[in-house]
């Protein structure tokens, strides 16, 4: 199994690993590390890129067994055994932290407000992200505009983000699951209600910069609040 670096370190941009496998599937070669600063598509937030050696690493991706494969752009120059020097794109991730964390944020202040809409899922793509909650509410230009306000006022706060591993009470609490055998992982800003997540997050909510509320949509007993950050 593939110990993930970025749990610990959503700042890690190089490491170096040792080789376990390379596989031929559909997709082209994709490789098995002992760990790994890659990471892998899920959770709304899209897989890091970047290099092991020289070799492009286009995107990661979980198998079904949860195995974490490194898709290459060509032939690698390593082989099964070797210890290679890993390095992502940082860029890319710093902009991903970011998206995620204003993810978070806006399913917070939504629940502060009590906007009676309950978080389902996030898409923390740079296309287009968005928060996504079971529920409608009427929207007006003045409403989308206070929200943006309330979001920004609170990243100038600079609030601390931190994760950790949840203890059992807390994951009884917050009514998580995970695989059996696996530790849930909590990721807190300020003195919110920790969530459950998996993914990578900046250390303090300066880091998102500026938040604006593109639109907000409610269709079917669905809402959708899409944002953009600068």
């Amino acid at each position: 199994m593939t110990k993930k670096l970025y749990l610990s370190d959503s700042y890690l941009d190089s490491c170096q690993a040792q080789v376990l496998d390379i596989l031929e599937t559909e997709q082209g070669q994709a490789v098995v590390l002992d760990q790994s600063c890659f990471y892998p598509q899920g959770g709304g937030q899209p897989s890091d890129t970047g290099l092991i050696n020289a070799t492009q690493v286009k995107t990661v991706r979980l198998a079904p067994d949860r195995t974490i494969l490194h898709y290459l752009a060509a032939s690698p120059d390593f082989e099964i055994g070797s210890t290679v020097n890993l390095e992502i794109d940082a860029n890319k991730r710093q902009m991903h932290c970011r998206l995620h964390t204003a993810g978070h944020l806006i399913s917070h202040l939504v629940d502060q407000l009590n906007l009676d809409l309950n978080p389902y899922k996030g898409f923390h793509f740079p296309e287009g992200p968005y928060a996504a909650f079971y529920g409608s509410i009427e929207s007006t230009p003045e409403f989308i505009l206070e929200l943006e306000n309330k979001l920004n006022d609170l990243i100038a706060k600079d609030l601390k983000v931190q994760s950790f591993i949840a203890t059992e009470q807390q994951v009884q609490d917050l009514n998580l699951s995970a695989p059996e055998g696996k530790q849930v992982r909590l990721v807190q800003i300020g003195d919110y209600q920790a969530m459950g997540c998996g993914g990578t997050h900046v250390s303090s909510l300066s880091e998102i910069g500026k938040l604006r509320i593109r639109k907000i949509k409610s269709k079917k007993g669905e809402t959708k609040i899409s944002y953009e950050i600068y």
